[in-house]
């Protein structure tokens, strides 16, 4: 089980009035089992996702460079009312458990650097569909932010993961984590939940899916 302080506030005071901070102030990441394979951590966590959204695997995506590139599955939730999008949809890409997410250390950098860039990647292809086509907010799974947290040592604004998990949602990329307490997360710059398996709904509500383009 690996924990980490993800939010360097909870609520203030601002003009008399009280402003609450509705991203996480900490949170848990539930220690995963080592699977036999990358199939068999997907087949198992689609299984606790279906559920919840329609699920299409194995997706091809083109690059703008032309390439195809296949990621692992794009969903659609199953409920979308309560989405802000009006038809909410994103991708996902798996990695199995490493060393870190299985509580057996730490492992290597590049395992989770690399994984980065291959969702950046994803995040700038065109996902063709029945309805046209577009970009995909690209979720990594488990996390490929989590070992750099450094948050029981450090605050927010000095720890590694603040800033990486933000400039990662500039480019298109979040995360999809299994946490303590919400279950299969949808995480947003590492502290917002757009949704859990035990809050539903929560900031999706009010954070649209879509990559934007230009100025943010």
């Amino acid at each position: 089980m690996r924990m980490a302080i993800a939010s360097i506030c909870t609520a203030r005071k601002d003009m008399g009035r009280m402003m609450v901070c509705v991203s996480l102030s900490r949170k848990v990441y539930t220690q995963l089992p080592p699977y036999p394979s990358e199939k068999a951590f997907v087949d198992a966590t689609l299984v606790e996702l279906e559920p919840y959204f329609h699920i299409e695997r194995e997706v091809v995506l083109e690059h703008w460079t032309g390439k195809p590139l296949k990621v692992d599955a794009v969903m659609r939730p199953r409920e979308p009312q309560a989405w802000k999008d009006e038809s909410p949809v994103f991708a996902v890409e798996f990695k199995p458990p490493t060393l870190f997410h299985t509580g057996q250390g730490w492992g290597d950098t590049k395992d989770f650097t690399a994984w980065a860039a291959q969702s950046v990647d994803y995040a700038n292809s065109l996902w063709h569909s029945a309805s046209g086509e577009q970009r995909l907010r690209v979720f990594a799974c488990p996390s490929a932010t989590a070992p750099f947290e450094d948050g029981l040592r450090t605050s927010g604004l000095s720890d590694p993961a603040f800033y990486m998990s933000r400039l990662l949602w500039q480019l298109g990329v979040g995360e999809l984590a299994k946490l303590e307490r919400d279950g299969w997360t949808l995480l947003g710059q590492g502290t917002h939940v757009l949704w859990s398996e035990s809050r539903g709904v929560h900031e999706g509500k009010h954070w649209g899916l879509t990559p934007r383009v230009g100025s943010h």
